[in-house]
């Protein structure tokens, strides 16, 4: 090996290492970002279910929230919903499922507002590219009861567009995501009354 050849090889890897740091510091690219200097920051958010009171039935429980922030890059929402009482049996197997713009409850769930919808966009599934981003889609409902978990790409608790202070409404149908074919499937999925809904507000591990 010659001798220059090892000086020169540390000098090179750490000339490496400060360009890294430095386009860390620069760059706009949050993965630069996450693998230099970020420390992740998880937040928590959760909903106390309460039924409407002019819901045929009584349905109560808790919808959670988790996230992680990396230096402005946000992970997937990740939602547990834990519901119970749906009617046994049900003749509705799936429950449109929403974040609603207001998280008011003065007038039970119907204070609540239409679909959160920041952007403008049509109703839609919660896959879809354009949809509201309150559109959770419906919820499936076992023996009375829901026990989901899923993650959506497009809702956050973080930023000026957080949900948190919103409502989740539950509705009596199931959401069309859209599809309905008639102009009221673009605004709310034809997803009927609403039964029962809750705050988001922040919440702890």
């Amino acid at each position: 090996m010659s001798p220059t050849f090892l000086p020169a090889l540390i000098l090179a890897i750490s000339q490496t290492g400060l360009m890294y740091a430095h386009m860390a510091l620069l760059h706009p690219n949050p993965w630069i970002k996450k693998f230099s200097l970020c420390v992740p920051r998880k937040e928590y958010a959760t909903c106390v279910v309460q039924p409407d009171p002019t819901a045929p039935y009584r349905v109560t429980g808790t919808v959670d929230f988790t996230q992680t922030d990396y230096c402005g890059y946000h992970g997937d929402l990740l939602i547990k919903v834990t519901l119970k009482g749906f009617p046994r049996p049900d003749p509705v197997r799936d429950h449109g499922f929403h974040v609603h713009q207001y998280g008011d409850l003065s007038d039970g769930c119907t204070s609540t507002g239409g679909h959160y919808n920041p952007f403008n966009m049509t109703h839609g599934a919660p896959n879809d590219e354009k949809r509201h981003m309150g559109d959770f889609g419906n919820i499936p409902v076992h023996a009375g009861q829901v026990k989901e978990f899923r993650r959506d790409w497009m809702a956050t608790i973080f930023g000026q567009y957080s949900i948190i202070g919103r409502a989740v409404v539950i509705h009596a149908g199931t959401d069309d995501l859209g599809r309905g074919g008639d102009p009221s499937s673009k605004t709310n999925g034809n997803a009927g009354s609403r039964v029962a809904c809750c705050v988001i507000g922040r919440g702890v591990k």
